[in-house]
């Protein structure tokens, strides 16, 4: 069956998120997704229409666990990393994209913050779940799957650079199916940076990495622009940098005169 559960991940990579300096497993990930299928159940919809969602957490243990949690749980995750002309300061703004996303029944972070774009989404969104303000969390084994092959994996929007935005669905045997077929580029240490912010990297570096029965270690990178992150980066078997300014920085720090 061509739905995305955690099963669809190798058991045998080991993850690290550099910027803690931590190592887990796909045990530890797999405790980590109940832990977030027990905070997010209580939220779905009871009316048949399907729950969605933003996730403010960057690539880390918890962004994986919860987008998997989203997975069987049937959420739709929500891609809405673009550029608005007011930088989300005007709260009475909500731009086309967003109207097109909307309504959103979830937004999860890990902190609150003083922030206009936190701000913004707590205003947009039905339901605010801040993890650090939870004192005890839901630990128990939850092996729910509420998600069947049709059920929307996630949702963005295109560009709008030529016509008006419109919104783009793709469902877990699509995703799954896509993701299996990229899988094959993929062998022993992925760093990762860009999981939900650039569109295409979730079906075509991301979900493939964490499939692929070659890889050994995804390693989970804040921001590609630090001295001690492109040291580090020299390790790496395989990097996606979407964007060209980020590109042409990231060799210029490095100084890779023979790459």
């Amino acid at each position: 069956m061509t739905v995305i559960t955690r099963d669809f991940i190798n058991p045998n990579i080991i993850f690290e998120d550099i910027h803690v300096n931590t190592e887990y497993s796909y045990v530890d990930l797999s405790k980590k997704i109940d832990i977030f299928k027990n905070i997010l159940e209580k939220y779905i919809n009871k009316n048949g229409k399907q729950t969605r969602i933003v996730i403010g957490f960057f690539p880390s243990l918890e962004q994986i666990a919860c987008l998997f949690a989203c997975f069987e749980l049937g959420i739709t995750v929500c891609i809405i990393d673009y550029q608005r002309p007011d930088n989300f300061i005007q709260f009475t703004y909500t731009d086309p994209k967003t109207e097109l996303m909307s309504p959103i029944d979830i937004f999860i972070v890990g902190s609150k913050r003083d922030t206009d774009k936190f701000r913004y989404f707590e205003r947009v969104c039905k339901n605010t779940i801040v993890l650090s303000e939870i004192k005890s969390l839901p630990c128990g084994v939850n092996k729910k799957v509420l998600a069947n092959e049709e059920t929307v994996i996630i949702k963005c929007t295109s560009s709008g650079t030529t016509d008006t935005p419109k919104i783009i669905e793709h469902s877990h045997k699509f995703m799954y199916n896509l993701a299996v077929r990229n899988s094959n580029f993929y062998d022993k240490s992925v760093f990762i940076a860009y999981n939900l912010n650039h569109g295409s990297s979730f079906a075509t570096y991301f979900l493939p990495a964490l499939y692929s029965k070659q890889v050994t270690k995804i390693v989970n990178v804040l921001n590609f622009l630090k001295k001690r992150t492109i040291e580090y980066c020299t390790k790496a078997d395989h990097i996606m940098i979407p964007y060209n300014t980020q590109i042409a920085r990231f060799f210029e720090l490095g100084s890779y005169s023979n790459t």
